[in-house]
């Protein structure tokens, strides 16, 4: 028996990710009947294109109203992260399940420690995402707030029933430098990539300008301010040459940052795009330009270095951790650069002289990654944690 809990996204916020790691789960323990609880709009997003011999497998049960995550004290999120565990657990605790938080923040971090005092057979991984970042951050004087924050979720009263994921290796070691106490509870399970139902075109041909894209939450974080300066160069020194897109939804104070090299798809917001329109922008590309910084990546994985596996689309990226270990393991997947003037002679060079062939090499490279970030594939990296975690 498996419980899989997303107490903290709606709608499509990651569902992507809640949709390709719970497949992983599914190939992982065949034999094993897996209840998902969440709200009921992640459920529909998360879940609506399964395959359907895969999908009967899951049982979604939308018991968390859509205001969980409404403002409320560290304490008071605690509790109700937990009496919603508590009670839930409760109906299948004589199956012995495993536990899974897909989105693993401070107050699920606590909630599933409490638990673990409750129930002594209790078992649990949590997955972290992009906000454990925030343990390199300057904290709070308030003591109630640095103990519920990740530096002290993470940090204090850790159990070997008690597991973190980190989604790339490197994330893993960066953790456990910082949390020596938690290293022994900290497991590895590559972000995996959902499945592309769509048929990809077989050619390389080059009709028109060089698309490049930025994809995602477009902030400073994720480089938007070097993106469209890259544009905003490309454009002015080559015009007609390259149509720069920002595929994705723009951050809080991106009206600070001069965007009118970047084309659309207009008017930018703050909220996601259509599932259409975003895979429709994403079929017409050429690069995806990836200018992330590494004091972000440190400790977190990248969902769009996923979409350009996806689509087979190779990246121009500032050397990060995950970008080196799929260069090593399946060769040159695109360009990486150390600098930003190393992105911009690259871009430039890819308007003024593209490389067909090279491309189709660097995409044939996109393609053996792709198909090892798979659930199946993923699947067999957790089958062998849980097997060597809990029998």
């Amino acid at each position: 028996m498996i419980l899989l809990y997303e107490l903290s996204q709606t709608g499509l916020s990651h569902s992507p990710f809640t949709s390709s790691f719970a497949q992983s789960v599914a190939y992982a323990l065949p034999g094993q009947e897996i209840v998902v609880y969440s709200r009921a709009s992640h459920l529909a997003a998360a879940f609506a294109d399964l395959d359907p011999g895969l999908a009967r497998r899951f049982a979604l049960k939308p018991i968390v109203p859509e205001n969980f995550c409404a403002a409320a004290g560290p304490f008071a999120a605690i509790w109700r992260n937990l009496r919603v565990l508590h009670d839930t657990y409760a109906t299948w605790r004589s199956q012995s399940p495993l536990v899974i938080f897909l989105t693993g923040e401070p107050q699920q971090i606590w909630a599933a420690k409490l638990m673990k005092r409750l129930a002594p057979d209790f078992r649990c991984h949590l997955v972290l995402h992009g906000d454990v970042n925030s343990v390199v951050a300057r904290r709070s004087r308030n003591p109630v707030n640095r103990l519920t924050d990740y530096n002290g979720s993470i940090g204090l009263l850790n159990h070997p029933d008690i597991r973190f994921i980190a989604l790339e290796s490197h994330i893993k070691t960066n953790l456990a430098a910082l949390f020596p106490s938690a290293a022994a509870c900290i497991d590895v399970v590559h972000h995996p990539c959902t499945p592309l139902l769509t048929d990809l075109p077989a050619n390389t041909a080059v009709d028109g300008p060089i698309r490049f894209a930025l994809l995602g939450i477009a902030g400073r974080s994720k480089g938007l301010d070097l993106f469209a300066r890259l544009a905003k160069e490309i454009t002015t020194t080559l015009p007609g040459a390259a149509d720069f897109r920002l595929i994705g939804k723009v951050q809080p104070g991106y009206q600070q940052l001069d965007l009118d090299a970047i084309s659309g798809p207009r008017p930018f917001s703050e909220t996601w795009l259509p599932v259409d329109v975003f895979e429709t922008e994403l079929s017409s590309l050429h690069y995806v330009v990836l200018p992330y910084r590494m004091d972000y990546y440190a400790f977190a994985a990248s969902g769009v270095l996923l979409d350009a596996l996806r689509w087979r689309k190779p990246i121009i990226a500032l050397r990060t951790p995950a970008v080196d270990e799929l260069v090593r393991r399946f060769g040159e997947i695109g360009h990486v650069v150390d600098s930003y003037d190393e992105m911009a002679a690259v871009a430039r060079r890819a308007v003024t002289d593209f490389d067909a062939q090279r491309y189709m090499v660097q995409q044939r490279n996109l393609d053996a990654a792709y198909h090892s970030r798979l659930p199946q594939e993923i699947a067999t990296e957790y089958a062998a944690i849980v097997e060597s975690r809990w029998g």
